[in-house]
């Protein structure tokens, strides 16, 4: 089982960085409780999460998040990119899959957006950028930008997995009974994010 999850996590981040770059929709939908194991599949469903994590501008409760930062100098202009996620699961009517946080690539448009001056920048949102990293030092102008997934969302997912017992089911089944278990997706993994309204914050 291990060698075939490394595998799989091996073939999946190839898979996932050519089907996304060139041909992602062509990959045909896949109800989750029929995917096949180790094939890359295209996934829709329902996110379930903790919103265990704050997006760093807004404070809104998420379960992944983006955020990027232009900012302008003299002549030059800066841009610093970060993101974090927790582990989530997506459900569909017809079973349950689980998305892991290593190797996530987010396509999610940003809806949150603030542009504003170094001088107009509030204590808290100062303390945020420098702890993202941002570089304060003689900059005038910032653009903001951020994404989220949230749970509730209906996105989508490119990925590879294996299907596994879901924990707890010790449900007596017949031999032609479909496996209800659950899709415990490995290595790279592309989320295409549901749009949200734009907000646009000066």
């Amino acid at each position: 089982m291990l060698l075939a999850v490394f595998w799989i996590g091996f073939l999946g981040a190839i898979g996932v960085t050519i089907v996304v770059g060139r041909h992602r929709k062509e990959l045909p939908l896949a109800p989750i409780g029929e995917a096949p194991d180790g094939v890359l599949v295209r996934l829709v469903g329902t996110v379930v999460a903790d919103n265990g994590l704050r997006a760093p501008l807004s404070g809104r409760a998420c379960t992944c998040y983006w955020v990027e930062i232009s900012a302008q100098k003299s002549r030059e202009r800066g841009r610093w990119r970060s993101q974090d996620a927790r582990v989530f699961r997506l459900t569909d009517p017809t079973g349950t899959a689980s998305v892991p946080i290593e190797g996530v690539h987010l396509e999610v448009s940003a809806d949150h957006i603030h542009e504003t001056s170094a001088a107009r920048l509030t204590h808290s949102l100062r303390v945020t950028l420098e702890r993202l990293g941002v570089k304060l030092e003689k900059v005038s102008e910032l653009e903001m930008y951020e994404g989220i997934i949230a749970d509730g969302d209906e996105i989508e997912v490119v990925g590879c997995g294996i299907r596994v017992p879901l924990p707890g089911d010790r449900r007596e089944r017949g031999f032609r009974d479909p496996s209800p278990g659950l899709l415990e997706l490995h290595g790279a993994v592309h989320l295409v994010g549901a749009r949200r309204p734009i907000r646009i914050v000066e």
